[in-house]
């Protein structure tokens, strides 16, 4: 999912919602099982019910224990430790690891900012043609895997790094915020998927030919490709048997084309791309015409964006097939990765929304592209290409430095941007606010998730300060909206990106009392542990993204807009919450949770 930035990144309207859907539009359906309220009320109530229950039971098992006894108390039962000794030994332990989750959720900044370093050197690093992209590999269980950089001169046993958990991979790529290339996924999470959706062809296919500096191609790890292959393409049958050929699918046609000049408008917003919804059987059509043309015409081997190009975008498919998956040859299609998983965004939506998602597939033909964007709500995002190749242009953040730094590194910093080739069966990690192209060099299909953890939340509601900043600039050109009228700015800003204060409030609250309910015990209707991981990892894993969300909840409680500077805008949390809820007695109960779970998250902190 793609967003278009001006300088204060504004987005394109939210693809979970119908597109009618604006600023302009203040009003809402109402929920069918409660024709007084409207949905988005319902779902808010339903979210704070859940909060309230969890508390409750959450609270009676803390009242059983003092301090941090009752992490320690689980961590002692993973590991069947029995003697006193070995309590100690574990209690000692658990503060330690408690004080590293404290620190690490104090440090996110300077983990960044490290990231960003690293990735720079790596560029400037010439002389060995450095692609600043490491490989992850997994092995066909998914349970193992090891990291190395992809340069061939940088080979060897001594290069590989092995990842023992997946705390260590959000570690290395989410908390540090740079892309990364996955292999070996198709065979441990999209093995279903891949065989079903793809088919082999005959066709013989010039793949990238010449070696580029910072491409990342599928040849031993080098940059150079192999100059021909036989080509995996899109099973059409699949998808006119499972979904019909009568099926109505969002083709998007994008005139503004990678290198082809701006894609906003006089006033800094993103153009929309022309949508045309069309039956998925004159989409296949149009598919198969193109490619067949594409190829005769000789063009495949020049791999530039071509202009007037249909590309189904954001199409929820995996949602649509949900209602009717008895009749697929398995479900589900695909399983998310561990290393994606705890994902606030879409497992809150499927709770508390009429289904929405931020859950996609991507199909678009040779030439087809997605223009210069960063990615909504400042999201995390993946990509798992199961046919075709797409290459994909990082531009890299710019990296903010203290004016008194003079140690000298600050031509390490010149290059900005940097190529990565993706073939079938591989996946991308794209970080969050990181703008970036991407061309499809063959026809593709691609899954696609945007998601929200505890490690990129806070990039999440800098997105929503910044929008609510736009919302009462324009409010004030227009001068008929009331200013105490936060029922009108909450529905305008869910619009304008998907989630509005009170759903944030709420992602966040539900997914903290989940966590200390692990943490404490407490069965929750979800587990929220990695069951890859060992109990020290997960322990480390849990009560880092605790402190981050501790922090955040008492960020957004405080009105605070000091991590943005939005000017002298404030959120009026209490008021939102009333409109929405349409009860300031709800609202206060909701406040009233927020300050409790805070309190009870105080309790362990070292």
């Amino acid at each position: 999912m793609m967003v278009t930035m001006k300088t204060y990144d504004r987005t394109e309207p939210d693809p979970t919602r119908n597109p009618s859907h604006s600023r302009s539009h203040a009003s809402e359906t109402k929920h069918p099982s409660q024709d007084h309220l409207p949905a988005h009320a319902f779902h808010m109530r339903n979210a704070l019910r859940d909060c309230q229950r969890m508390m409750d039971t959450l609270r009676r098992q803390v009242d059983d224990f003092t301090e941090c006894e009752g992490i320690i108390f689980s961590i002692r039962s993973s590991e069947e430790a029995s003697d006193r000794n070995g309590s100690v030994t574990n209690e000692l332990r658990t503060i330690e690891l408690l004080r590293s989750a404290y620190m690490s959720a104090k440090t996110y900044l300077q983990m960044r900012e490290d990231g960003l370093k690293f990735t720079y050197q790596r560029m400037a690093s010439d002389s060995k043609q450095v692609p600043p992209v490491d490989v992850v590999s997994v092995d066909e269980t998914g349970r193992f895997w090891h990291t190395s950089p992809l340069s061939k001169q940088e080979g060897g046993a001594n290069c590989h790094q092995l990842l023992k958990s997946i705390h260590q991979f959000k570690q290395k790529y989410c908390d540090k915020n740079v892309p990364c290339l996955i292999r070996g996924l198709e065979k441990s999470h999209f093995k279903d998927i891949s065989s079903q959706w793809r088919k082999s062809s005959i066709r013989q296919i010039e793949m990238y030919s010449e070696p580029a500096r910072g491409v990342i191609s599928d040849a031993c790890n080098s940059n150079a490709a192999p100059s021909a292959n036989s080509q995996t393409i899109v099973n059409t049958e699949w998808f006119s048997t499972f979904v019909g050929d009568d099926s109505m699918v969002p083709v998007r046609i994008n005139n503004n084309q990678p290198g082809r000049g701006s894609n906003l408008d006089d006033d800094g917003r993103a153009q929309e791309c022309e949508t045309m919804e069309m039956k998925l059987s004159e989409w296949i059509d149009e598919c198969r015409d193109h490619e067949e043309q594409f190829h005769a015409s000789g063009r495949s081997g020049e791999w530039r964006p071509r202009d007037n190009i249909g590309y189904l975008k954001d199409w929820h498919l995996v949602n649509f097939l949900s209602q009717r998956n008895e009749s697929l040859p398995s479900w589900p299609l695909y399983t998310t990765p561990s290393f994606f998983q705890r994902d606030l965004l879409n497992d809150f939506l499927r709770r508390y929304s009429d289904g929405g998602d931020y859950k996609f597939v991507y199909w678009g033909p040779s030439g087809s592209a997605t223009t210069l964007h960063s990615d909504v709500l400042h999201s995390y995002s993946w990509s798992y290409n199961v046919v075709g190749m797409k290459k994909w242009i990082f531009h890299i953040p710019e990296l903010q430095r203290d004016n008194g730094d003079d140690d000298g590194r600050g031509e390490h910093y010149n290059s900005k941007q940097f190529e990565v080739i993706q073939n079938t069966g591989e996946t991308i990690f794209v970080p969050a606010t990181w703008k970036h192209e991407v061309i499809n060099l063959l026809e593709t299909i691609s899954i696609n998730h945007n998601w929200i953890t505890a490690a990129n939340v806070d990039l999440s509601w800098q997105c929503l300060l910044t929008e609510i900043s736009s919302i009462e600039t324009e409010l004030q050109s227009w001068g008929h909206i009331p200013d105490l009228d936060f029922a009108a700015r909450e529905n305008m800003l869910r619009g304008c990106i998907g989630l509005d204060v009170t759903s944030f409030f709420f992602v966040v609250l539900v997914e903290l009392i989940r966590l200390l309910s692990s943490l404490y015990g407490v069965d929750c209707d979800e587990s929220v542990g990695e069951e890859l991981d060992s109990s020290e990892d997960r322990l480390l894993d849990l009560t880092s993204a605790i402190f981050r969300l501790r922090n955040m909840l008492c960020i957004i409680m405080e009105n605070s807009m000091e991590i943005i500077d939005v000017g002298d805008c404030d959120v009026h949390l209490e008021k939102r919450l009333s409109s929405v809820l349409e009860s300031q007695e709800l609202a206060n109960e909701a406040l009233s949770c927020a300050t409790n779970v805070v309190k009870m998250t105080d309790r362990f902190e070292p």
